[in-house]
């Protein structure tokens, strides 16, 4: 009667609120990319305009498909087309089995998978960039949100985890961790490290086997692993007690006409973003 209940799975940390932590930052693809005006094209009736409302047709094509330069047309701009997206980290809500909180690491960069590497192969043998614009960028973003793999593993798994640490870059491709437009609002919360100048940071994250199947232990072998780290990751103090943190922390701003915006966006310009990558395959 007197026995406490057994304890079968962790009890997960959920958040009380928008916290950028939780649920990624308020990251605007739409407001990312840059307007006409931004890479030279202005309503003109010289020659010199005429070229350069060309030079930003082939620009915003280079950001559809390749998100880089696609030939010297784009490669001698200043304002050179690159990948859009965010690099984070996420809470999970569960902990380490070393007391720190675990995370989880969004790839938010296009990395030209999404054709597959026999159509990646083919452009750098013709001597093109990978397929890193908007349009690829949405079908590797379907391609992983159908893989049933980190589901299934969330089912399976006891939730007990053993984690490594790992310090990856975060941020968008220019190395902002804020927006840019708006100072308030904070797309990357905690520590920065600045390495070759780009922004990193360094969390906790589930460990894997060589095989690359997460590791988790049974509840008596997480409770008996030492608890050497602070939830915010840092070293337990020699005092064992580990002092109150908000690391971490920001409240993500709600705007619904921004992610409209960028599904509209994304939307109007994957057909065109096809029709230049149907050229570049015919091409190869």
């Amino acid at each position: 009667m007197g026995d406490s209940p057994k304890r079968i799975l962790p009890a997960a940390k959920l958040p009380t609120k928008l916290d950028t932590s939780y649920f990624g930052p308020n990251y605007d693809f739409a407001a990312s990319l840059p307007m006409p005006a931004d890479v030279g094209a202005v309503r003109d009736d010289t020659l010199s305009s005429v070229f350069e409302a060309g030079q930003a047709a082939a620009y915003y094509v280079d950001m559809i498909g390749f998100g880089a330069p696609s030939s010297s047309f784009t490669e001698n701009m200043r304002n050179k087309p690159r990948p859009l997206g965010i690099n984070y980290f996420i809470r999970t809500g569960s902990q380490c089995s070393n007391g720190a909180d675990m995370w989880y690491y969004i790839n938010g960069v296009p990395d030209g998978s999404a054709l597959g590497p026999l159509i990646k192969e083919a452009l750098e043998r013709s001597k093109l960039p990978p397929l890193r614009g908007l349009a690829p960028g949405i079908l590797e973003d379907a391609k992983a949100g159908l893989d049933p793999r980190p589901v299934v593993s969330a089912v399976l798994g006891s939730g007990y985890a053993q984690c490594r640490k790992v310090t990856l870059p975060v941020g968008d491709t220019f190395g902002n961790v804020r927006n840019p437009k708006d100072a308030d609002d904070l797309w990357i919360p905690g520590p920065i490290q600045m390495i070759n100048g780009v922004p990193h940071q360094t969390r906790w994250i589930q460990d894997v086997d060589k095989k690359g199947n997460p590791i988790y232990l049974f509840v008596d072998e997480f409770d008996a692993a030492p608890k050497t780290q602070c939830p915010n990751g840092a070293d337990k103090p020699a005092s064992g007690e580990c002092p109150p943190s908000t690391e971490g922390f920001a409240i993500r701003k709600i705007s619904p006409t921004r992610d409209l915006e960028g599904w509209i966006v994304a939307a109007s310009l994957t057909a065109a973003a096809l029709l230049a990558i149907g050229k570049c395959v015919l091409r190869v």
